[in-house]
């Protein structure tokens, strides 16, 4: 059994079924004999989120209990970072509220974190536009070195602020990849959708794989669902599979989702959602697409929940990811000679 803590290292979903319930039997051990260990509660989270599969899950709730547990006994030192891995869950399960105050608490103990502003303004961002002016308070608390991470989001609250100096400020601090995309956005965030499409169009025309996915999510986001399938099925024939980018897919199967006409579209749903649960997005521009769509009172046949399902399950993918750092892994080694 000692050999057990050498496979830590190894992600969870590439271990046997043997080697996984061995771990766990491995961390009950622990925990039976020593129940102030936060280490285990940490590795009894990550279990629980590895089987999760669904924000729905009953695991994910044992998963924010066990890693609740793991505060209890943790010293100063490691909350800071549990409290973040706690945030992730609340948030998937949709207890926004809970996340942000775990957030902040995180915050309090690594005031130095820059990347707990981000995420405390992401998690304002996407609870919805009654919350936005307090996402741009977070960002504007993040040093101005971390990018287009801070101005690209900066830049699409501002706008949907009506806070129209504050915006171009931002958009023009963007890098020089992503400031054509965002000024786009901008636009359709100002109601000026012919023109943000025409960028599109001629963006698309040029044929750069590295900016194709983005600019089709841009057609997805105006509405104008058709032209986007259209766009997608035009990148097709120029480009082989091994040259347009993964992510075009998904943009094109969400677009027909969007375009479906069905009144019972929960099996297309369930496609779509799986779809996407295997590949990684960014939601900064899916988010403004759904507060639009809100605001202008536009449902699109009650498909358009299908945003929130989709970022809930891209944190699922998320939080399934390592939970612990490489210290705590060194530690659960050492604990090898107890076992």
């Amino acid at each position: 059994m000692s050999q057990a803590w050498i496979t830590v290292e190894r992600l969870l979903d590439r271990m046997s079924k043997t080697r996984r319930e061995e771990f766990k039997n491995i961390v009950s051990k622990i925990l039976r004999d020593d129940k102030s260990n936060f280490f285990a509660y940490e590795w009894q989270a990550k279990f629980q989120t590895s089987d999760a599969t669904s924000p729905t899950s009953p695991y994910l709730k044992r998963a924010a209990k066990a890693l609740k547990n793991a505060l209890r006994n943790a010293p100063g030192t490691e909350r800071g970072r549990i409290y973040r891995a706690l945030a992730k869950i609340q948030s998937c399960i949709g207890n926004h509220e809970e996340a942000i105050d775990s957030l902040r608490k995180a915050r309090s103990l690594r005031p130095d974190n820059i990347q707990i502003n981000l995420d405390l303004a992401m998690l304002h961002m996407r609870m919805g536009e009654k919350y936005f002016v307090m996402a741009a308070e977070e960002i504007d608390q993040i040093p101005k070195e971390i990018g287009d991470e801070k101005y690209v989001p900066l830049a699409y609250i501002r706008s949907f602020l009506g806070e129209t100096e504050k915006a171009s400020k931002a958009l023009q601090e963007c890098s020089k990849f992503f400031k054509p995309l965002v000024h786009a956005h901008i636009l359709l965030i100002q109601e000026d959708k012919q023109e943000a499409i025409k960028i599109a169009k001629k963006r698309i025309s040029t044929g750069d794989t590295d900016e194709l996915a983005n600019w089709a999510e841009l057609l997805l986001c105006s509405g104008e669902f058709g032209k986007a399938v259209d766009a997608i099925n035009t990148i097709k024939k120029l480009k082989s599979k091994d040259e347009y980018t993964r992510a075009i897919e998904p943009i094109f199967d969400l677009a027909n989702f969007f375009l479906g006409e069905k009144k019972d579209f929960s099996e297309d749903k369930k496609d779509i959602l799986s779809k996407w649960s295997r590949t990684s997005w960014n939601f900064r521009e899916m988010l403004i697409f759904r507060e639009r769509a809100k605001r202008a009172g536009k449902e699109y046949g009650g498909r358009i929940e299908i945003i929130e399902e989709l970022i809930r399950e891209q944190e699922l993918r998320e939080i399934k990811l390592p939970l612990i750092s490489g210290r705590v892994r060194r530690k659960l080694y050492q604990l090898r000679s107890i076992i």
